[in-house]
This record gives structure tokens, C-alpha cells and sequence, in this order.
């Protein structure tokens, strides 16, 4: 035992009433002969003032593991599934990559957590902590429904990527580093943090609006959603700090949105910055908005994205109130279109006056006008 001892510990042991106490850090790593066996007994630890880890030894069970450890508890990269027997006392827990289906047991005042990897479906055992001063690393929990029991306060980051989150009820309040919580089922950002101090990666779910974000955050991924409009974006940042790739809207008319919400001081509106963009001087934009509305590629989910867009912006209003601000898109729209498509199932909607303005652009006598 002395030689083994010896090999991991980096400072002094002592053996005192059957327990192993330890002044300094532990490394179970650094014998061949520790846990040779998937256990950490024959071996029982008492106080470890240090960081005391067992991380990657194939072990099944804690017990004969350390009561208290004064830094960090590390028993990642195990076959554990759960953390019975684990020290009641460490300042940071670290237990991903097992087979955790919750953290009963966990340190009650850790002050940092990575239990990422694992199988764990609830997270009632940190319900009765109202902070966290560190991480909370819950990523690639696939069991992982809801966040009932997360803690309000997260001092740094949270991640909770990769699970089965269907929404963000019970999530932090306030995260003072990164929150991520991407590759999930997410259809809204409701009931998420409020403040986030880092950067914010809610990319890869099913979002089709970004209502719920904070105010302001460093930057933010939204990409591979379902996103035809920016509303409820943080507005304390430009387009370049906001990233939005592969979403229903392409990406420079979602980012050409982002601009317009923090060119202006009232409230997003998507009419409104589908008026300003196809009435403007933004020749590239303009023609980008039309090739999106007059692709004859866009079929099926495509087409269908596109009447939601015009059903949002409520292109019929617009034709009925302000039928001027539409002359470059009569001139521009083309037969066989979705565009043209929309406009003829809801012509009835549309102004005579706008109409007029369409039959005059185009030959459409074969179209009923």
C-alpha cells in the first residue's frame, strides 16, 4: 500500500483510525497497481485537501473513495452509475463520461460541476441550491427532458447541448459566462436566461423566433433553425455578432433584419423592414429578396416558407395602404413563381390599384388578370 500511496500522492499521507488522509493532491493514474480491480477498496480514504482523482480507471463503485476533498473530486471517464459513496464535501465535481442517470449524491458545496456524457434524466439533486459560483456542464445528457432543479444563478457557463430539451423551463435565471444549449428539440428561447454574460449558442433546434434571448450578449449563434425573422434578437450588437446560417430566410436577408432592428428605437417589425428593404436603395438586398420570392426551385417546404413570410408581413395590407412602396416588386415578380403564386390565392386581398400595377409589368392575361 506505502508504494502505491507513495506513487500518487504529490505531498503526505497518513493512516489514521483506517483511513487514508491525505495533505496534497491524489493521482490514481500514476500506479499500474491502483484499482486494478474496477473499485477503489481495498484503499479507504478520509480527507484529501487537494484534488483527489480517479478519472479513466474503468471503476464501477466509489466506496473507499475520500469523505472530503478540498479541490476538485475527479471520476470522469468511468463505468460508474452513481455517485453513492462520493466525498459529502469538494469544491468542484467533475463525473462526466459514465453512466449517471442523476447527481444524487453529488458534493453539496461544489461550486462547479462537469457531468456531461452521461445518462442522467432530472436534475432534482441541485434543487436545493439557489446558486452555482462555476460551470454547470450538462451537455450530451440524451435523457435530459427538462431543467426543473437547475440552480438560478450560474456564476460561469452553462451547457446544456445535446440532450432532449423541448423548452428552457426552470433553466438559470442569470449565466455569467457562455450559455449553450444547441443540438436540442427548442421551438422558443422562453423561460431561458435572462442575463448572459458570454456568448450564446442556441443553434441547431427548431426555432422559428429568437424571443426570450437577453437584451444584449457577445455574440450569438442561431444557426440551423427555422428562423423568417429576427424578432426578439438581443439588439445591443450588429449583424456580425449574431450568426445565422441555414435558417428558412437566407442569411443576408436575415442578417439584413438584424441591421434594421438596431437602426431603430421602436420595437422590430417585420413589415416594416420588408417595406424598407423593398422600397430602399439596397440594390443588392432588393434583388436578393425577389430572387428568394421568385425561385421556381422553391417548392413544397420552400414555397410554403415563403407564404409564411408574406402571410407575416401581410403583403396584401400593404398593397391596400401603401401600394407605392410595392412598385419594384410588381415590376420584378415573375410567372410561375411562389410569389406570383401567393398574390393569385389571395387576390381578392390585394388592391385594385396594385393589381393595375401588375398587369401593366407584366403580360399576365393568361393568369385571369
Amino acid at each position: 500500500m506505502s508504494e502505491i500511496l507513495n506513487s500518487c500522492v504529490n505531498g503526505t499521507w497518513e493512516l489514521k483510525d483506517g483511513k487514508i488522509n491525505i495533505q496534497g493532491d491524489f493521482d490514481g493514474s500514476l500506479s499500474e497497481d491502483f484499482a486494478k480491480e474496477p473499485k477503489i477498496l481495498p484503499f479507504v480514504f478520509g480527507k484529501v485537501s487537494g484534488t483527489f482523482d480517479i478519472g479513466g480507471l474503468e471503476i464501477t463503485t466509489l466506496e473507499g473513495g475520500p469523505e472530503e476533498v478540498g479541490e476538485s473530486f475527479i471520476c470522469s471517464n468511468n463505468l460508474l452509475d452513481n455517485l453513492k459513496f462520493g466525498p459529502k464535501k469538494a469544491k468542484r465535481y467533475y463525473c462526466s463520461n459514465n453512466y449517471l442517470n442523476s447527481l444524487d449524491g453529488i458534493s453539496d458545496n461544489c461550486e462547479e460541476i462537469s457531468a456531461a456524457g452521461n445518462n442522467i434524466s432530472d436534475l432534482k439533486a441541485l434543487s436545493n441550491r439557489d446558486s452555482i459560483s462555476g460551470i454547470l456542464m450538462l451537455y450530451k445528457n440524451p435523457l435530459l427532458k427538462n431543467l426543473e432543479g437547475c440552480p438560478k444563478t450560474i456564476g460561469k457557463g452553462l451547457d446544456v447541448s445535446a440532450c432532449d430539451l423541448e423548452s428552457l423551463e426552470g433553466c438559470a435565471a442569470e449565466v455569467g459566462g457562455d450559455f449553450v444549449c444547441g443540438h436540442n428539440k427548442l421551438q422558443s428561447l422562453e423561460f431561458g436566461p435572462k442575463k448572459v454574460g458570454g456568448f450564446y449558442d442556441c443553434s441547431n433546434n427548431r426555432l422559428e423566433s429568437l424571443e426570450g434571448s437577453p437584451k444584449n450578449v457577445k455574440w450569438m449563434d442561431a444557426s440551423n433553425n427555422r428562423l423568417i425573422s429576427v424578432k426578439g434578437a438581443p439588439v445591443e450588437f450588429s449583424s456580425r455578432k449574431i450568426f445565422l446560417k441555414d435558417n428558412k430566410l437566407s442569411r443576408d436577408l436575415l442578417d439584413s433584419q438584424v441591421e434594421f432592428l438596431t437602426s431603430t428605437d421602436s420595437e422590430f417589425s417585420l413589415e416594416k423592414w420588408f417595406v424598407n428593404l423593398v422600397s430602399g436603395r439596397k440594390l443588392e438586398l432588393r434583388k436578393s429578396l425577389m430572387e428568394f420570392l421568385n425561385n421556381k426551385k422553391f417548392v413544397g417546404d420552400k414555397s410554403t416558407v415563403i407564404f409564411e413570410l408574406l402571410d407575416k408581413v401581410d403583403l396584401a395590407k400593404i398593397s391596400r395602404e401603401n401600394p407605392g412602396d410595392l412598385a419594384y416588386l410588381s415590376q420584378n415578380v415573375e410567372k410561375d413563381s411562389p410569389l406570383m403564386d401567393y398574390i393569385l390565392q389571395n387576390k381578392s386581398k390585394f388592391s385594385d390599384s396594385f393589381l393595375d400595377d401588375l398587369e401593366m409589368s407584366s403580360d399576365l392575361s393568361d393568369l385571369g388578370f
